[in-house]
C-alpha cells in the first residue's frame, strides 16, 4: 500500500494503517543536532499529494447520501428502518442500557465541544497550530450546522414518543450525534496520526477506538430508540463527505494558516521516525 493510499484510510476513518513519514531530514545526526520538527501540515503529505482523488470521494459518499435522502422521503427506508427498531426495541438488557446512555453522550455537543477547544487550545498553545486549531473548529461546527439544517430541511419524524428510553424533541434525519462522531472521531484520529509525536501502534490503538467511538454512538442511537437506522446511516455519510471535503481543500490550498517548524534536541538513546516500520537509532558516532 503506497503513503497516499495509507493517508486516505486515515482520513475517511476506514483503514486504521495510517501515515507516519516524518519529515525530518535524511541522513545522520549526532547527538545533540538540532532536527527540524514539522507541523501537521506537514506531516499529512498524502493528504495533499491526492486531494482530487478526496475530493472524488466525498463525491461518491455525496451520490450515496443522496440517494438515501431520496429513499427517506419517498417512505422507501421504512422498509429496513421498521424491522432494525423493532430489534433493538426486543432485545434491551438493564447493563447494556446504562452503557448506551452513557456512550450516547460522545456524539453530543455537551462532551464534544469541550473537546474540541481543548484540542485547539493544546495545538495553539504548544505547537503554534493556528491553521490545524481553527480546522479542527470549522469541521466539527460545520458537522453542527449541517445536521441541524438536514433535520429542518426534511422535518422527518422520529421514532414513538413511547419507544424512547431517554426523550429527546427536533426532527430525525440526519441523526446529528453520528454526524458529529463521525466528524470529529475521525479528525482526531487523523491528527493524532499526522502529529509526530506518538508511536506507530499507538496511533492505530487510537484509530481503533476512535472508529469503535463513532460506530457505538451510532448504535446507541438505535438502543436509546431516538433515531431510525437510516437516520444514523445518513448522518455517518454526511459527516464523511463533510470531512473529506475539508481535506481536499486543504489539500488544494496548503494550510489553512501559519505553522512555522520547531526543532528538537536529539539526546543519546533517542530515536527518529523515519518510516512505516522503521526506527533509526540516534547513536554517539
Amino acid at each position: 500500500m503506497s503513503d497516499a493510499e495509507t493517508g486516505l484510510g486515515w482520513s475517511v476513518g476506514i483503514t486504521p494503517a495510517g501515515y507516519f513519514r516524518a519529515t525530518a531530514p535524511a541522513g545522520a545526526h549526532d547527538v545533540g543536532e538540532r532536527v527540524p520538527v514539522m507541523g501537521w501540515h506537514t506531516r499529512t503529505t498524502a493528504v495533499h499529494r491526492t486531494p482530487t482523488v478526496l475530493a472524488l470521494l466525498a463525491f461518491g459518499w455525496a451520490m450515496a447520501l443522496t440517494a438515501l435522502i431520496v429513499d427517506v422521503m419517498a417512505g422507501e427506508a421504512g422498509r429496513w428502518d421498521a424491522p432494525v427498531h423493532a430489534w433493538f426495541l426486543g432485545h434491551r438488557l438493564g447493563p447494556v442500557t446504562v452503557l448506551m446512555e452513557t456512550v450516547t453522550w460522545l456524539g453530543s455537543t455537551a462532551v464534544l465541544i469541550p473537546l474540541v477547544v481543548a484540542v485547539g487550545g493544546y495545538l495553539v498553545w504548544s505547537r503554534r497550530e493556528w491553521g490545524t486549531t481553527l480546522f479542527v473548529w470549522v469541521a466539527f461546527a460545520g458537522s453542527v450546522v449541517l445536521g441541524e439544517a438536514g433535520k429542518a430541511l426534511l422535518a422527518r419524524p422520529r421514532p414513538p414518543v413511547s419507544d424512547m428510553i431517554v426523550r429527546t424533541g427536533g426532527f430525525a434525519f440526519p441523526s446529528g450525534h453520528s454526524v458529529q462522531a463521525m466528524t470529529c472521531w475521525t479528525l482526531l484520529a487523523v491528527l493524532t496520526a499526522t502529529g509526530g509525536t506518538l508511536r506507530r501502534r499507538t496511533c492505530v490503538v487510537f484509530a481503533w477506538i476512535s472508529a469503535a467511538i463513532t460506530v457505538l454512538v451510532g448504535l446507541s442511537r438505535l438502543y436509546l430508540g431516538v433515531h431510525w437506522l437510516s437516520d444514523v446511516i445518513g448522518g455517518f455519510l454526511l459527516g464523511a463527505v463533510w470531512l473529506l471535503f475539508l481535506l481536499a481543500v486543504r489539500g488544494r490550498r496548503g494550510r489553512l494558516g501559519p505553522s512555522a517548524p520547531r526543532t528538537i534536541v536529539l539526546a543519546e538513546g533517542d530515536d527518529l521516525w523515519q518510516d512505516d516500520e522503521v526506527w533509526e537509532d540516534i547513536d554517539d558516532a
